[in-house]
């Protein structure tokens, strides 16, 4: 699948082979320059601090610096099927949304629905699962991050459920929620209004628009219903592609600008008593605005 012609193997399977890679570097003149390397925010080059000092070592006189920002600024930009491949993982991931909906009944444990969520993943064409979180029950609708346990599901639980699968190297990233019960006016009534912030972030993506403005743009609605909610330093959403989260911040403090091709989650939330509210979405800037990649529909599903 490459177009590099010039392969090189090797046949140590117990780490990495520096000496091997600093052989060609040098070969092609690299220890007579600067190296750039992914050394930043969410970057790893997935050898050891010591490999990493020994290859740095073999090539001197070289100077090897952080690029970073670069990489990053090229990898925030997605082309049209990037894009694509997001859209088909936030699809695949719905289907596993709405199968782990259709088997929900009291009884059934988290993890049985994590079971579920993997497997339609797979069967529907994803590279693999990404992750599955699972929240239900009162008294557990602060864990935003909780992995499936063996809770059974019991009538009057709120179920709430943020998956991602993989299509092409590429992420999803967004949640849903249900209800083990009768339609509850209370709960509609909380799950429109973060529709309605959420909508209010979404108006607000435009080209040339700093995230920070987006973000604001979710606390001035909370605001608008009688809410206020302090972010500190978090934040309520962040960049998606081939990593789960990658820059830039849907947060406050994020000058990063709005430009055709930036791809990011808007994730505002908050939490009751009685549930955990938080509908997540994945856009895509355009030209003209946001574009949704998620369409998975945004109600509670009443199970009865």
């Amino acid at each position: 699948m490459s177009i590099v012609s010039d392969i090189r193997v090797y046949g140590q399977a117990n780490g990495i082979p520096i000496d091997q890679i600093a052989d060609v570097l040098v070969e092609f003149g690299a220890s007579r320059g600067s190296i750039g390397m992914e050394l930043g925010y969410e970057q790893r080059l997935d050898v050891s601090q010591l490999d990493y000092a020994k290859l740095v070592e073999a090539l001197r006189p070289a100077r090897t610096t952080d690029i970073s920002d670069l990489i990053w600024k090229l990898r925030m930009i997605k082309s049209r099927g990037e894009i694509a491949a997001i859209k088909k993982a936030c699809d695949i991931t719905g289907l596993a949304m709405r199968a782990c909906f259709e088997a929900a009944q009291p009884g059934v444990s988290e993890r049985e629905l994590g079971h579920i969520a993997a497997t339609t993943m797979v069967a529907e064409g994803a590279e693999r699962p990404g992750f599955i979180l699972v929240t239900s029950g009162a008294g557990n609708y602060h864990v935003m991050s909780g992995k499936p346990t063996d809770r059974r599901l019991q009538a009057g639980d709120v179920l709430w459920m943020d998956m991602g699968a993989v299509y092409d190297g590429y992420w999803s990233d967004f949640c849903r929620t249900a209800y083990l019960g009768a339609r509850q006016p209370h709960l509609d009534s909380d799950q429109d209004l973060i529709v309605d912030v959420n909508a209010a972030a979404i108006d607000a993506v435009r080209v040339g628009a700093p995230m920070k403005d987006i973000a604001e743009a979710a606390l001035a609605a909370f605001r608008k219903h009688g809410m206020e909610v302090k972010l500190g330093q978090g934040r309520i959403g962040h960049g998606i592609g081939l990593m789960s989260t990658e820059p830039p911040h849907l947060a406050t403090f994020d000058e990063t600008l709005c430009e055709p091709g930036l791809v990011f989650t808007i994730e505002p939330r908050f939490v009751r008593e009685h549930g955990l509210f938080n509908c997540e979405e994945i856009v895509a800037v355009t030209e003209n605005g946001a574009e949704l990649l998620t369409t998975t529909p945004r109600h509670i599903t009443y199970i009865s």
